[in-house]
């Protein structure tokens, strides 16, 4: 025994050669797992397809993955001598199939989830995004993101939004879709006490029911998107318009000849691009080339008019089209939108930033409302008009209007002499301020006003809070003992309170001593996770302010990548596999140390 005990200490028992063997191998299979590893992370990352239709080394069509380990032994003996094994038969368990690689690939999309769920129990505090879409294979996919709040070793505030996984869904009423995410979150270990925001594309939510501290918070770049589709179906004229701009693009990419015509005359920056059905506010960038570049369209177009190789139809259709662009009432039309859409589209990408919170996007929604209502007025007509002038003397036609063909009704009797119509604005100029000028803008300031009175609800319930180190001149002391009381009754339920009232007070109090002004709520707490302040009902109020989402753009943006997934040629693509790869590619793994000693241990 004593003998076996030095053998063994010293590496010399009768087995060693054998164990030094077995070693060896466990060594080599690690490294080759290892490999295999960083090529699977690799094309998730990428969105690129792994398979193809063959499965057999050094094959034509044997996909990505397989044609990467090819690549790789020529470079590394480690994947060299995994290959020449497999090639001359030697072994039969090779880890290049698709079973390992839908393992690895569930292993790290969950080591992934698992970092995203460790953060998310650090912050406690949560909110949820929440949209659907349909994929290529007319399934019903629900992303879930989750929006929390990370303090990092340096006293950081990071705001965080993760896609937690697509799930498929068979109905979109509010009662199934609630119930798949209860069910999720349960499956998860996420407290739904602890969910304090909702962000959706405007729809009604039944989970403020089972949780009234989870403020329900509609998707304000989608509600901006509403506003400016209800200002466009406002007036015939702006219907009349978005229908010419968007023959006029089919016009020119329904043939190559005609595109060709196009470039020719057009800058290489700007070129006509489709009206979008779904983001109006992006419309911008197909009105852009007709705001700048209306004399080189019409050029394209009066040469194609001209040009006798042509169809006589497309010849009629070229000539229809530039008559149309000649008309002054376009002109103003395009200058109108431009500044209109310009203005919005701004304001929709900056709320769809992760770091803005509620506070800055009401303020720069005010400003939006502001430029709206400046515009709407007899200045801001006349200056259009201007514009519009411009665009007229470029295309080298009379800035007045043609004359106006108005339908006339049919006469009745009036049986009342009080009876009467209201005749038509016969000046066009006129009728043009009224019926379309007035019409779309007062449209967009009441739909402004209408859409976003909930966000309004939410900034007064939290406004004491966007200036701390001004509060004393803001508010009396009654004023904001009060706005605490209201905060408190805010995130309290029977059982509960996230906060008390005259502590948060207190700590109000001797916080503004030590803040500047205008400092927002981010930087104040930062400022009280760096100095360690004792303050927990200010800085549980500032988490939860900060975790409520403005949009819903992190949800729509993990779409983006679902659709590089999940497109016609892997349509057939497994629900675990696809949810998997797109964490992957999403959430990008990062250094693959992390991840490597779990599921070396899962697979091994």
């Amino acid at each position: 025994w004593i003998e076996l005990s030095n053998r063994l200490r010293t590496d010399t028992t009768i087995d060693a050669a054998q164990q030094c063997q077995l070693n060896s191998e466990i060594l080599h299979w690690q490294a080759v797992l290892e490999r295999l590893l960083a090529i699977i992370n690799f094309l998730a990352e990428q969105c690129l397809a792994f398979r193809g239709s063959s499965h057999i080394l050094y094959e034509n069509n044997n996909g990505n993955f397989l044609k990467l380990v090819e690549l790789l032994a020529k470079f590394d003996n480690v994947m060299a001598d995994h290959v020449r094994r497999v090639k001359d038969g030697e072994i039969h368990t090779h880890y290049l199939g698709k079973n390992t690689q839908n393992e690895i690939i569930e292993l790290i999309s969950n080591g992934v989830r698992n970092e995203i769920l460790s953060n998310l129990k650090h912050a406690k505090y949560y909110s949820i995004i929440v949209d659907c879409t349909q994929d290529l294979s007319k399934t019903e996919q629900m992303s879930i993101v989750l929006r929390f709040l990370k303090i990092e070793e340096n006293a950081e505030v990071k705001i965080c939004e993760h896609l937690l996984e697509f799930i498929p869904v068979n109905e979109t009423t509010g009662k199934a879709l609630t119930d798949v995410i209860l069910q999720r979150l349960e499956h998860y270990g996420i407290p739904l006490e602890n969910m304090r925001g909702q962000g959706y594309d405007n729809g009604s939510n039944i989970i403020l029911n089972l949780n009234n501290r989870a403020f329900f918070i509609p998707c304000h770049a989608h509600s901006l998107n509403l506003v400016v589709s209800d200002a466009a179906k406002s007036s015939k004229d702006a219907v009349s318009y978005f229908t010419t701009v968007q023959a006029i693009y089919n016009f020119f990419s329904a043939s190559t000849h005609r595109w060709a015509v196009l470039k020719k005359h057009l800058e290489q920056k700007l070129t006509l691009k489709p009206l979008s059905q779904t983001r109006w506010e992006s419309r911008i960038e197909a009105i852009r080339p007709f705001r700048y570049s209306s004399g080189e369209i019409y050029d394209a177009l009066f040469e194609i008019s001209q040009d006798l190789s042509y169809d006589t139809s497309f010849r009629h259709e070229a000539e229809t089209l530039a008559q149309k662009m000649m008309q002054f009432q376009f002109s103003r039309c395009t200058v109108i939108w431009h500044n209109i859409l310009n203005q919005i589209n701004l304001t929709s990408k900056v709320m769809q930033n992760i770091t803005i919170d509620i506070s800055e996007a009401k303020m720069i929604l005010n400003k939006t409302l502001e430029y709206l209502k400046k515009y709407r007025s007899d200045e801001g007509f006349e200056e259009t008009v201007k514009e519009a002038t411009t665009i007229a003397e470029d295309l080298d036609f009379e800035p007045t209007f043609a004359p106006q063909k108005f339908i006339r009704p049919r006469k009745k009797t009036r049986q009342f002499c009080y009876e009467a119509h209201d005749d038509p604005i016969l000046n066009p100029n006129e009728r043009f301020k009224v019926e379309c000028f007035y019409c779309i803008l007062d449209v967009a300031i009441t739909s402004i006003e209408e859409r976003f009175c909930q966000l309004h609800g939410h900034c007064e319930t939290f406004e004491f809070l966007y200036d701390i180190g001004n509060i004393k001149n803001q508010f009396s002391k009654e004023d904001l003992m009060k706005q605490c009381q209201d905060l408190h009754l805010a995130l309290s339920t029977d059982n509960a309170a996230d906060i008390d009232a005259v502590e948060l007070y207190d700590e109000l109090i001797a916080l503004s001593e030590l803040i500047s002004p205008k400092t927002s709520p981010l930087k104040v707490l930062e400022f009280i996770a760096r100095n360690d302040f004792f303050t927990p009902n200010t800085a549980i109020a500032l988490c939860i302010l900060l975790t409520l989402p403005v949009s819903v753009a992190s949800g729509e943006r993990s779409f983006s990548k679902l659709k590089l997934l999940k497109n016609y040629l892997r349509s057939t693509m497994s629900q675990n596999r696809m949810s998997g790869l797109a964490l992957i590619s999403i959430e990008t793994p990062g250094p693959l140390n992390r991840l490597w000693s779990p599921t070396a241990t899962a697979l091994g």
